[in-house]
């Protein structure tokens, strides 16, 4: 096992739940090799949630992993979001 991402974005996200989706088996194997905590932050969550393929139960599983503590917001975009906007800006994003 190694140390989770540095923060879990939707892609990955939505393709570990989403078992429709062409790189669900792919992205469940990486999963196997991370170590929970995940960190992710609350836009993640709320793009994940708007994917079709997250109807219904996957939304239900969705929550689930963060009750069980396998994902939990790392970074609260109000609190940070002058380090945000320092990075975005070096970037090009946003």
């Amino acid at each position: 096992m190694k140390k989770g991402p540095d923060l879990l974005d939707t892609g990955p996200l939505v393709s570990f739940l989403a078992s429709g989706l062409r790189h669900h088996s792919w992205t469940a194997e990486q999963w196997k090799r991370l170590r929970p905590p995940l960190p992710t932050c609350e836009p993640v969550l709320t793009r994940s949630g708007l994917f079709p393929e997250m109807e219904g139960p996957r939304s239900d599983t969705l929550f689930a992993l963060l009750q069980r503590g396998v994902i939990h917001v790392a970074l609260s975009v109000q609190e940070e979001q002058a380090d945000l906007r320092e990075s975005a800006g070096k970037c090009g994003h946003w």
